[in-house]
This record gives C-alpha cells, sequence and structure tokens, in this order.
C-alpha cells in the first residue's frame, strides 16, 4: 500500500536546501553542545533612560570628587566631626518619605 500525503513530499527537498543555507553561512563550527557557533559576538544596548542617568551622574561628578577631598582632608588633619543628630533626622526623614 503506498501513502501519498502532498504535506510529506515537500519537506525533502526543503530540508536539503535548508542544510546547504546553514553550511553556507558559516564555517560550520559547533560549540560543545553541538549547536552551531554564532559568526557575530553579542551585542549590549543601553536604553536612553539608562543613558540619561548615566548622564546626570557624570554632571555631578566634578561637585561630589570636591566634596570627597574635602571631607577627606579634613579626616586626615583629625577636624571631621559626625553630627549624629543631623544623621538621625536625615534618615528619619528618609524612612517617613519613602526613600529607605
Amino acid at each position: 500500500m503506498k501513502v501519498q500525503d502532498s504535506y510529506l513530499e515537500p519537506a525533502a527537498p526543503s530540508l536539503g536546501k535548508a542544510r546547504e543555507m546553514e553550511e553556507a553561512r558559516g564555517s560550520g563550527a559547533k560549540s560543545a553542545e553541538g549547536a552551531p557557533e554564532r559568526a557575530e559576538p553579542d551585542r549590549v544596548r543601553v536604553s536612553g533612560l539608562s543613558e540619561r542617568l548615566l548622564g546626570a551622574l557624570e554632571a555631578e561628578q566634578p561637585e561630589r570628587e570636591a566634596r570627597i577631598a574635602q571631607l577627606s582632608a579634613e579626616y586626615r588633619a583629625g577636624s571631621y566631626n559626625v553630627d549624629a543628630a543631623k544623621i538621625s533626622n536625615r534618615m528619619v526623614e528618609s524612612a517617613l518619605a519613602g526613600d529607605a
């Protein structure tokens, strides 16, 4: 008995074409898992929001560096004093505002 299925017959030639295209596309190198290796490296794209945030941080960088240098100098000179009341007030304000 012969089975004629029009859906099966075209599949065989297309498999050969797929293999030809795969071989023509790359060298056929395989990874450890047996999958074809990629010819192109992976790419990372940063969103517009991330770029703006980075720009804002870089804009504040000189002031931040100056403040850190000032605090370092005070610490080395022994004149840096921690205002515990000010710090605790800011911590409470931040917690109440939901920033924490």
